[in-house]
């Protein structure tokens, strides 16, 4: 069997980013990834950024970095030259046009004691005319590009030291190096024009350098255990590790700690930015714009001001202008689909087109001063500019204020502005000697926060009660018995959450909940019995509400990806207005979400039309427009499935199962070709289990946890938990037969076959003992492939007659096998971490039970460079996920002379494009 390799979906992670040109709104970026390489313009006016990618350009081989060197030549013009070095160790220069050409390569295979290197730190000279490269060792390289197209190698030694991080000074040709040994630590100052080594004793403190990019009046900033510093002052103190940073560019770094507390430095003075979503890696650009990858596998941009002042605190991070940059990345499992490809990954369930490009994100935009407010249910007023005023509907309201809120209280409407309430004819009723930031009402009690942490109860004659609370409120919801608040502890080295419930003597009436991210905004809904919540990373979250408080029923909604916010309608308390920071709208109808299909707006609200239908007004470039609906809202909208809770899928030849985990409780959905999809009930989960995995055959499913299996029955149109079983021992794999009857689970110790029989399970007598831990497993036809932690593969047959396992073929080899995938009834496909895919058949006549020998074929070994973490095949092409996002797939040729001809093809076509377009890699 021979295969042909083709690239589907790029991976989207970030590996490195280096600035190409510098303009005065744009700069010009080279990202590169694990397989292609794109050029992209950032633009920045203001808090406006956009990004754009103009080209992509796709590599052979990875590189580990990279970075571009301005050249003038003889003629004075200007060209950019990417140099790079490769995973196999090779310095390649490049110039950068329509695509990238090579000039001059040198081989770094070995190093000076013949060994291979494993290059570790990177670092360019302010004059751009030397690199310093080393690995984790006693010496290091230094290349000299002043000749673009003769570039020269050279080596030192530094004796009985080891490197351990590197960095250029702010002298032309000078480099830093931080080596150590079990008893001492030196910086190693090299001049690399002259050659020359100077070594001094270093702080035993020092950890590592953070390079510079463009070195200034501060060349680079030291990590110590204490304090990252310039020189000798210390500019933020740690008390945790470090997270993620960047290089100093223009005398700044941005640099995240491990509790998600980002801080933005200078020379001598840093910018906090709370509430920032964990980053694993990023790139500060110099027009203060920062390239990031996100811990969940996204890509997004944002943008800070340089520090002016010591300590300064932007409010939060939602108030950061940020657009995202990638889409999905795929860190779970592939899976086919109805004639499509399905990608499972942390932001949901994706389509995947051959070679699908990702869609750039538009610019982000300011949202104008004016803003609707709902004076009841069937009157908006605009607000803004220092006053307010009524534009649809009528009523009587104070003009000469400009509005945060309106509430109705004992059958009045009342005007929420910064100081105070105030009635129709202007005249407060009550004044706050802080600024108001949230409000909510019921028909006895008015909850005000006032400052950042003052809860004031009102009653019927505006009697005020006052509390302070120890953290910084953010939102508050009011119901008939006891009132909710969002407060956190805005101290940068906690920052942590919670939603309190209190009654109106400002007890708290149970255990509060923690939440991850700041909660925006709260709402009651379904007469008191539930909490909703919007959070600032863009989830809506449901919270149910018993008379005793709260219950542990958390359940995620939704998930966006800016700041989501939640105003309900004061005419129903079914419905909410759920609005994000990218401009987007969904309705929220009891525990639904609905595309409204609006976004782009300036400004929107819900609002009773004068037909008693339910309608959303919307004000675009200043023009108001109310659009009416059905009050059957389901009939309009489109639905939207929650598919970013999915934490595993299974693909049989007729039916896609997912599995769904919300907070304690798990959803099963079945999509089939020919049947709508169909949903199981949730299913309550003790705290701290977790599901390892989903697998459906015929009209059974199973769910596996660690020391449980839970069997669901397809019958009709309903999914219902029939029974399920426990385990002593924790369960490392299952696979069920095609039929659904039976399965057979696997722990450390053995192999044990379960029937299943009119909705029962039951141990058969059969079992094997095994002498190695087992790894993956599947039920192919009448063969049970199993993988073990010890490399080896054995295929089984179960004998139902005389109840007992039987093993008719076995390989060595196969180490860290992740996935499994059937290609034929003999034939099995295993994808490893070690970077490796391997194809094993079974002797045709040995699963027949004919022939006594037991060893497998190996039909194929291919090498991928990255960990492969999930296999399918669709439309007999066999697909692979990579740890990074990346799918590629081989289509399979079981004629040698179709094989050559198409692989002749294949080579011919990269000549020509690389003959055509100057390719390199």
């Amino acid at each position: 069997m021979h295969f042909i390799h083709s690239t589907i979906l790029p991976q989207s992670k970030i590996e490195n980013c280096t600035v190409l040109d510098v303009r005065q709104r744009e700069v010009d970026v080279l990202l590169y990834y694990h397989r292609c390489i794109k050029i992209a313009t950032l633009y920045k006016k203001g808090t406006d950024i956009s990004f754009k990618a103009h080209q992509t350009i796709y590599i052979e081989t990875p590189l580990l970095w990279g970075t571009v060197i301005n050249s003038h030549g003889s003629n004075n013009h200007s060209n950019n030259y990417f140099v790079s070095i490769t995973q196999d160790n090779q310095l390649i220069i490049t110039e950068i046009g329509t695509s990238l050409k090579q000039i001059s390569s040198i081989d770094l295979f070995t190093s000076v004691d013949e060994n291979t290197e494993k290059f570790k730190y990177f670092s360019v000279s302010k004059d751009k005319n030397w690199i310093l490269i080393a690995s984790e060792s006693d010496h290091f390289f230094f290349i000299d590009i002043k000749d673009i197209q003769n570039p020269l190698l050279g080596a030192r030694k530094i004796e009985n030291l080891q490197i351990k991080s590197v960095t250029s000074l702010s002298s032309d040709d000078s480099f830093l190096i931080l080596a150590r040994n079990d008893t001492e630590q030196k910086f190693v100052k090299f001049t690399a024009k002259k050659q020359d080594i100077s070594i001094e004793d270093a702080d035993l403190d020092v950890q590592y350098f953070i390079d510079t990019e463009s070195p200034g009046k501060a060349s680079h900033f030291n990590v110590t255990n204490k304090a990252i510093t310039n020189g000798n002052s210390p500019i933020l103190p740690l008390t945790e590790p470090i997270q993620a940073f960047t290089k100093v560019v223009n005398d700044c770094c941005a640099v995240q700690l491990k509790s998600g507390n980002l801080y933005f430095l200078s020379n001598s003075q840093a910018t906090f930015i709370p509430g920032a979503p964990l980053i694993k890696s990023m790139w500060l650009l110099p027009n203060e714009s920062v390239i990031t990858n996100l811990d969940d596998g996204t890509s997004m941009v944002f943008t800070v001001q340089k520090p002016s002042n010591a300590r300064k605190k932007v409010s939060n991070w939602a108030s950061v202008p940020q657009i995202p940059l990638e889409g999905t990345i795929l860190n779970n499992k592939i899976l086919p689909f109805n004639g499509e490809l399905l990608g499972l990954g942390k932001n949901g369930v994706t389509v995947i087109s051959d070679r699908a490009d990702r869609a750039q994100a538009s610019p982000a935009k300011t949202i104008g001063v004016k803003k609707l407010l709902q004076v009841d249910s069937g009157c908006l007023a605009v607000t803004g500019s220092g006053k307010t005023e009524v534009v649809y509907g009528e009523a009587d309201i104070d003009t000469a204020h400009e509005a945060l809120a309106f509430i109705n209280f004992r059958k009045s409407i009342y005007l929420v502005h910064e100081k105070g309430l105030s009635q129709e004819n202007g005249e407060d009723v009550v004044t706050f000697e802080e600024p108001i930031r949230a409000v909510a009402a019921t028909g006895f009690r008015i909850v005000v926060v006032s400052g950042q942490n003052t809860i004031s109860i009102l009653n019927e004659s505006f009697k005020r009660e006052d509390k302070v609370l120890s953290g910084e409120v953010t939102a508050v919801a009011v119901s008939m018995h006891y009132f909710a608040v969002y407060s956190y502890d805005n101290d940068p080295l906690v920052m942590n959450g919670a939603i309190s419930l209190y009654d109106f003597s400002f007890e708290k009436v149970c255990q509060d909940i923690k939440f991850p991210s700041i909660i925006t905004s709260l709402s009651f809904g379904h007469a008191f019995t539930e909490l909703f919540c919007a959070s600032q990373n863009g989830a809506i979250y449901k919270l149910p509400v018993l008379p005793t408080g709260f219950t542990n029923g958390v359940s995620l909604l939704y998930a966006g990806k800016t700041a989501a916010h939640l105003t309900p309608f004061i005419g129903d308390d079914r419905y909410n207005l759920v609005t994000f920071d990218d401009e987007t709208s969904l309705l929220l109808v009891d525990d639904n979400l609905y595309d409204i299909g609006l976004s782009g707006f300036d400004t929107i609200s819900l609002v009773m039309a004068e037909d008693e239908k339910l309608a959303i007004a919307v004000i675009e470039n200043g023009d108001m427009t109310v659009i009416p609906y059905d009050t059957d809202i389901t009939k309009q909208f489109k639905l939207i499935e929650n598919t970013k809770d999915v934490c595993d899928g299974f693909s049989s030849k007729e039916k896609t199962v997912l599995l769904h985990k919300l907070q304690n409780q798990l959803k099963v959905t079945v999509l089939s070709s020919d049947k709508p999809s169909l949903s199981s009930e949730p299913i309550s989960i003790e705290e701290g289990s977790e599901a390892k995995s989903v697998i459906c055959e015929s009209d059974a499913i199973l769910i596996v946890f660690n020391n449980q299996i839970k069997y669901l029955n397809i019958k009709g149109d309903v999914i219902k938990v029939i029974s399920f079983i426990m385990f002593s021992e924790e369960v490392i794999c299952c696979s069920m037969n095609q039929k659904g009857d039976s399965f057979v689970v696997a722990d450390k110790n053995r192999l044990t076959n379960y029937k299943i029989k009119e909705g029962k399970i039951t141990m058969s007598r059969g079992f094997c003992q095994l002498s190695s831990k087992p790894s993956t497993m599947t039920w192919s036809g009448e063969l049970i492939w199993v993988s073990f932690d010890d490399g080896s593969v054995f295929v089984f047959v179960y004998n139902d007659v005389a109840e007992r396992f039987e093993i008719i073929s076995k390989s060595d080899g196969v180490k860290n096998v992740t996935s499994l995938c059937t290609l034929d009834d003999i034939t099995m496909a295993f994808g490893c971490m070690t970077g490796e895919i391997y194809v094993l058949r079974v002797n045709e006549s040995r699963a027949l039970g004919l022939c006594q020998k037991s060893d497998m074929t190996k039909l194929a070994n291919i090498t991928i460079d990255t960990p492969v973490i999930s296999l399918c095949v669709f439309n007999k092409v066999l697909f692979y996920l990579t740890t990074g996002g990346f799918i590629g797939a081989f289509s399979p040729y079981f004629s040698t002379t179709d094989f050559m001809v198409m692989q002749q093809m294949q080579l011919l076509s990269r000549k020509y494009i690389s003959s055509k377009f100057d390719s390199v890699f």
